[in-house]
């Protein structure tokens, strides 16, 4: 067992390694105040508290697979329907990486039963990662495509358009979002 600072909090780490696979766990706690001035972004201005968290890390033939897991209570968000969130929920969150070579990978996050996500990235020749499929699913599980582009389907009880200019999540080649082939929610 080792104490660690990871992303300025206290946290736990243990790694094992046996015959050329390596796995550490991790576990401990995410104060947002902390990250919005390791990582500044506006979007860090409507979430507050603190979570806790537990990890995952295992590496065996170069490929590294994470997973990362909070129930994220103790975390407000001031977003719009239906992303808002108030301190004392508790809404689950796992994210996982899953390498399947060295230039491709898999991306999932799932956010309660509000979303879940699955993007298949792959390393360019320039060395930048590039989704090449997913779909991002409202009130139901994503699954692996075999269409290329990345798909917004499902449904949702209610959502506001407003309340989202000025989080730095705008279109254009500073966007943290990425290219819409198709809608369907």
């Amino acid at each position: 067992d080792i104490g660690a600072q990871i992303l300025g909090n206290t946290a736990h780490l243990t790694v094992h390694g046996e015959k050329g696979f390596l796995l550490a766990k991790a576990s401990g706690r995410l104060e947002l105040d902390h990250l919005s001035k390791l990582e500044p972004h506006p979007l860090w201005s409507r979430m507050h508290g603190w979570a806790d968290w537990s990890a995952s890390a295992s590496m065996k033939n170069n490929l590294l697979d994470v997973v990362v897991s909070s129930e994220l209570q103790g975390i407000e968000l001031n977003l719009p329907p239906p992303f808002t969130k108030q301190a004392v929920e508790r809404i689950p969150m796992h994210f996982e990486r899953t390498s399947i070579s060295r230039y491709k990978e898999v991306l999932s996050l799932r956010y309660g039963t509000l979303f879940d996500v699955k993007l298949v990235r792959q390393l360019g020749m320039d060395g930048v990662w590039g989704t090449q499929r997913g779909h991002i699913v409202f009130g139901g599980n994503a699954l692996q495509s075999g269409k290329d582009g990345i798909w917004v389907v499902g449904k949702l009880p209610q959502v506001s358009l407003e309340g989202w200019k000025g989080l730095g999540l705008a279109s254009g080649s500073e966007s943290v979002l990425p290219d819409i082939e198709g809608i369907d929610v």
